[in-house]
């Protein structure tokens, strides 16, 4: 059964109706000849439908059918038609290859082949945007397992045969009414069985369901009997993942957690692969997060030969607001980077936008008066007729810049091997002028 597929780019509307400014446009033109006269005609369809709420809109109209992307990337499969939603920065195939194997350390590099529009999707064989990912998560899980998996400290209560820990009196008076001659103790042991190590289990898992590729297959069974014999498994919600404070001990689990946040925020979907005409497991990445991955990623190398001087924090929490009556709240930047001694601070806040709203530059203008800084960098995609801006405030004399990153010709960079002064110096070209470094050789 051939499939019609529906390109769409994010924040891109496409419709059976007429939308009287995109009737020059041909991807749309095509998109509502395909979409004209469908309907969700199964019950997984509407199942499906409910569930993409904040990823893709689809309403049913009287004629056909209104799809609405978000900043979401992916590929979803109803019954009469295959949605496939691509990067709003015109970044060709190629490209996306390379910012996904460069954020995520991709090797051997996977090539994803975005599908045509008259393909059998059953007789596919192209990889999928969700098997550069669970091949990445291989990797990664591979990696930790011959660095050796961490341990830590997991509290337990239990009814021992001697003194351990601490002696629960509750627990204690009703094994004295039981005759149980036994202590009941709250004590900590040092295992496998944590949290970090639950949550790569759980991917592994998940990947194992929505990926059609054999080889993969083989691979996770193999690392889901490796990990079972040292964790449990368990449900893993997201908010698991904010309870993990990474240190000097568990910092190089981060990578595999990115990855594996990113399977199983796709995994409530695997209930909708029960049809045989199926093939195609919906999978969709946030753009939002990849850009700041990607951002982050460049600073990182960018002060590489500088980590005795300079301090990276991504995703940087700290409270902002205290209430007696509701709580706190707190405030987040996205990048945050510190000269180590001095009170100096880096503010750089992605925005994978075409333009700044009233709320964005509120929002950075907070971070720069709460970490006491006279400038903050709001960084954002460069496109046709963008241009970088100061806004500087009447009252508090403190500076946003709006600076533009273009993404193409850093990911041409990555690709030709130019990991060098002249990555080094474009990136350079975003960073505060008192927080530049200089270039260095290894």
């Amino acid at each position: 059964m051939t499939k019609p597929i529906v390109e769409l780019y994010e924040h891109k509307t496409s419709s059976s109706e007429d939308i009287i400014e995109e009737l020059t446009n041909k991807d749309y033109i095509k998109n509502k000849k395909i979409l004209d006269g469908k309907k969700l005609e199964t019950k997984e369809d509407l199942k499906l439908k409910k569930d993409l709420e904040g990823i893709l809109t689809v309403k049913e109209l009287r004629n056909g059918i209104e799809i609405s992307p978000t900043s979401y990337i992916g590929t979803i499969e109803f019954s009469e038609f295959i949605v496939k939603v691509f990067p709003k920065y015109s970044m060709e195939s190629k490209n996306i290859n390379i910012l996904f194997n460069y954020i995520w350390n991709v090797e051997p590099q996977i090539q994803i082949k975005f599908l045509d529009s008259s393909i059998n999707v059953e007789e596919e064989e192209n990889t999928l945007l969700v098997d550069v990912i669970i091949n990445s998560l291989i990797q990664q899980c591979e990696l930790l397992l011959k660095q050796g998996l961490v341990k830590t400290y997991v509290v337990h209560e239990d009814n021992v045969s001697f003194l351990r820990g601490k002696l629960l009196i509750k627990e204690q008076i009703q094994n004295n009414m039981r005759k149980n001659v036994k202590f009941g103790c709250q004590f900590d042991e040092l295992e496998h069985n944590n949290l970090e190590n639950q949550i790569l289990l759980a991917a592994l898992s998940s990947s194992h369901n929505i990926t059609n590729d054999n080889e993969l297959k083989r691979k996770l069974r193999l690392l889901m009997y490796q990990y079972s014999t040292f964790t449990e498994h368990i449900p893993i919600l997201s908010q698991d993942f904010d309870k993990i404070m990474y240190n000097k001990l568990n910092q190089h689990y981060e990578p595999a957690h990115d990855l594996s946040r990113l399977v199983l925020e796709a995994s409530g979907f695997k209930e909708y692969r029960k049809e045989k005409q199926i093939k195609i497991k919906p999978f969709f990445i946030n753009m939002d997060d990849v850009f700041e991955k990607f951002v982050e990623k460049l600073i990182r190398f960018y002060y590489s030969k500088y980590i005795s001087e300079y301090k990276i924090q991504p995703q940087q929490t700290t409270k902002a607001w205290k209430s007696k009556s509701l709580q706190d709240k707190n405030m987040r930047t996205d990048i945050l980077v510190t000269k180590i001694g001095t009170d100096k601070k880096f503010i750089l806040d992605t925005k994978y936008k075409d333009h700044l709203s009233p709320n964005d530059r509120y929002q950075i203008g907070f971070y720069i008066h709460e970490f006491k800084q006279a400038e903050g960098t709001a960084l954002l995609p460069e496109f046709t007729g963008s241009v970088d801006d100061d806004l500087t405030s009447a009252e508090k004399k403190i500076e946003l810049k709006l600076k533009r990153i273009n993404i193409n010709k850093i990911i041409g960079m990555i690709d030709e091997g130019k990991m060098d002064k002249s990555l080094h110096d474009e990136i350079g070209k975003f960073i505060r002028e008192d927080m530049q470094v200089p270039f260095k050789k290894i």
